[in-house]
């Protein structure tokens, strides 16, 4: 299988998403990587294999709610019992409806007001959902208190799990009609739980060269991405530039 294969398929696929945005006036932004790859080579960063989407939480849920094509499915929690991500995946169908391993991620951003100790209990909130739904813990540090963490979590019954994951996604939710005096996060990765981005993150969205089109990203761009990645405009060291999904790609 020849990467820019993979590529092509994502970008057709982010096509289809951008045209259903603009049809039913949902919000969303390029993200991490792709947002990079967007601002540092006007398309896909030569050796990546997906691509990323923001969303606001009303947004992604418009989104969740409209989306409904014969030739797509949506992979999330509600569609697939054994999902463990708490975003979603946007996948194309091939004939006899078997799936494409070609994907585009959608990550949900949640409103969070700015009194300290709200935030501090969305954050908890948040890393609790993203264990509760890995049932893991997504780091590799190898210390005693993670690998406690881990059993503990393998222990835990899974509809347990399952129940205080919708707890949080309802907590958060309750501001996502909020206007003034919040900030946005994300739950969906761990470390994306300890950043708060500006009220404003979804004002002003930009047009930028994607491949053969155009796609949002944020005007803040470069605070994004220098925050993400430091000096994100420097090449990082041959071992590094690897595809993340797929295994021997040409």
């Amino acid at each position: 299988m020849k990467l820019r294969d993979v590529q092509l398929s994502i970008l057709q696929i982010m096509k289809d998403i951008d045209a259903h945005c603009k049809k039913h006036n949902i919000r969303y932004s390029l993200a991490f990587g792709s947002m990079l790859g967007a601002v540092r080579h006007n398309g896909f960063i030569p050796w990546d294999d997906d691509l990323d989407i923001y969303m606001p939480r009303n947004d992604y849920n418009l989104f969740l709610e409209t989306w409904n094509y014969d030739s797509y499915s949506i992979v999330n929690s509600n569609t697939d019992a054994k999902y463990t991500n708490t975003f979603s995946k946007i996948k194309r169908k091939q004939d006899g409806d078997a799936e494409t391993p070609f994907f585009v991620d959608i990550f949900p951003l949640d409103k969070c007001p700015r009194k300290k100790i709200i935030r501090k209990f969305l954050q908890f909130s948040g890393i609790m959902m993203v264990l509760m739904s890995r049932r893991n813990v997504p780091l590799n540090t190898g210390s005693l208190f993670e690998k406690i963490t881990k059993f503990a979590l393998k222990m835990i019954p899974a509809p347990i799990c399952l129940r205080v994951w919708r707890l949080m996604e309802q907590f958060f939710s309750r501001y996502s009609d909020v206007t003034t005096d919040y900030d946005y996060f994300s739950c969906s990765i761990l470390h994306n739980v300890y950043w708060f981005k500006p009220a404003d993150f979804f004002d002003g969205l930009l047009l930028h060269q994607f491949e053969d089109a155009q796609f949002p990203i944020v005007k803040d761009y470069d605070w994004y991405l220098q925050k993400e990645y430091g000096d994100y405009m420097k090449l990082p060291p041959l071992e590094k530039r690897v595809s993340s999904h797929f295994d021997n790609l040409e």
